[in-house]
């Protein structure tokens, strides 16, 4: 493919097919590289990029440990979470102001912007 960004395009669209949520999975030929920038989704030090040689398939191995760090909505209000890192948080959307581009660490990202509540 001689445009790259055609063939993120190709990647990310074949993606959503092969994985799933709750579902186990063995992603093997990616690329792992150093997370940098003031905010991150998580604080690992490292982030997985998929490239066009990933193969992602089904794993025998099942595990029921939650790995998702869910914060309370109260301690996300306060702000005495690190803010720092993004965080994982389970909720209604109740409206969605729509997409878009600004500039973050010198590259262009999206932003997304919508009102949520705890679901409780």
């Amino acid at each position: 493919c001689q445009n790259p960004g055609q063939l993120q395009t190709i990647i990310i669209s074949a993606i959503p097919e092969t994985l799933s949520c709750w579902r186990w999975k063995v992603i093997t030929n990616f690329s792992l590289s150093p997370v940098c920038g003031l905010y991150r989704h998580t604080n690992h030090v490292y982030k997985i990029e998929f490239m066009s040689q990933t193969l992602i398939t089904d794993s025998n191995l099942h595990c029921d440990n939650m790995f998702l760090e869910l914060k309370q909505f109260d301690n996300i209000k306060n702000g005495s979470h690190d803010t720092s890192f993004l965080i994982d948080v389970i909720g209604e959307v109740l409206d969605f102001g729509g997409l878009d581009i600004v500039q973050c660490a010198r590259k262009e990202v999206t932003k997304m912007e919508f009102t949520l509540r705890d679901i409780k």
